[in-house]
């Protein structure tokens, strides 16, 4: 009988005593596929199955024998040489554990260029950004606990049961019921902002949080690792929260970084800015447009000169 060797780390933990509910389901599940009487092994306490199987394993006093403890004897010797062998390679259990782990969450991925709503079990949604993941608990309506790289704007349904965490590199944000954004792009400063109801922002090494690490609507905290969080802000939601309608909108704002953020939102490869259009300054409104279209715009205001070449975009000359 071949053993997966995820089950063999799963018996190794349940002779120790450390065995989770959720594995014990996954061992359950096991048990019940056994090739052999399946009401035997349903509870998988040490106990109860070592004494299940010594008891299938003891001849019977009948004079015809009984072949069926051959097979329980075969079993319970896997399952000893299983847990020998795992205990002998300990290197190997760090992997089967981020195995389980990861099992009981679902990822979402957006490359550069894309966005996308999610809609939660709870009724909570997600818009998660260009360039952002997040992970989310399989069993989330009893754990509101998700994990996020990148950008995103959540609309919370409200349950004083279960509070909704949103976990970044350093940075806890939890809520009962709000709309806010968390952006944590690698390498970047972290932000939360609110646009409805109330937020607590921590760090996740301190285990109690202060009271002026609330937010409340059109309030924005910036948290660096190397400082911690920083003092709160006022906000223009309109600015804000823009990309969550699939707006863009500059306001006299540096070319360059006009052509940062459009590289963002179109998913962009390559930008090339000749030195000569680095003082431009972009003021406009774009709603759900095409980079071409938003090109013309800036090319009217500014003078520009442009190229696009599939994902490639090349900006020569101005008149600013």
């Amino acid at each position: 009988m071949n053993i997966p060797n995820h089950i063999l780390h799963l018996i190794k933990k349940e002779l120790e005593d450390k065995l989770s509910s959720e594995e014990r389901v996954i061992l359950n599940h096991w048990y019940e596929g056994l090739d052999v009487s399946k009401e035997a092994l349903l509870d998988t306490r040490k106990e109860d199955n070592l004494n299940i199987l010594k008891a299938k394993i003891k001849p019977q006093p009948h004079p015809k024998m009984d072949f069926r403890w051959i097979g329980w004897a075969a079993v319970f010797l896997v399952i000893f040489l299983g847990v020998v062998e795992v205990y002998n390679f300990k290197n190997k259990d760090l992997p089967l554990e981020e195995t389980l782990v990861e099992e009981r969450f679902e990822e979402f991925i957006n490359p550069r260029g894309v966005r996308r709503k999610l809609t939660l079990a709870d009724g909570s949604i997600i818009h998660l950004n260009g360039d952002s993941k997040v992970k989310i608990n399989k069993q989330f309506s009893t754990n509101r606990k998700v994990f996020l790289e990148g950008e995103a704007f959540f609309e919370v349904a409200k349950d004083p049961d279960y509070p909704f965490v949103v976990v970044t590199d350093g940075l806890e944000t939890s809520v009962l019921g709000t709309a806010f954004t968390v952006s944590a792009y690698k390498g970047k400063a972290q932000t939360v902002a609110v646009k409805e109801g109330k937020v607590k922002v921590k760090e996740a090494s301190d285990q109690a949080s202060k009271d002026d690490n609330f937010l409340i609507a059109n309030e924005q905290l910036t948290y660096k690792a190397e400082s911690g969080i920083g003092s709160k802000v006022k906000i223009n939601p309109d600015l804000k929260f823009a990309w969550v309608n699939g707006k863009i909108i500059f306001n006299q704002t540096p070319i360059n970084e006009v052509f940062l953020t459009l590289s963002n939102w179109y998913g962009l490869e390559s930008v090339e800015l000749s030195d000569k259009n680095m003082k431009c300054l972009v003021t406009g409104s774009y709603t759900r447009m095409t980079l071409e279209d938003i090109m013309e715009s800036i090319k009217y205001a500014t003078g520009i000169a442009y190229e696009i070449n599939g994902k490639h975009l090349k900006v020569k000359k101005g008149n600013c």
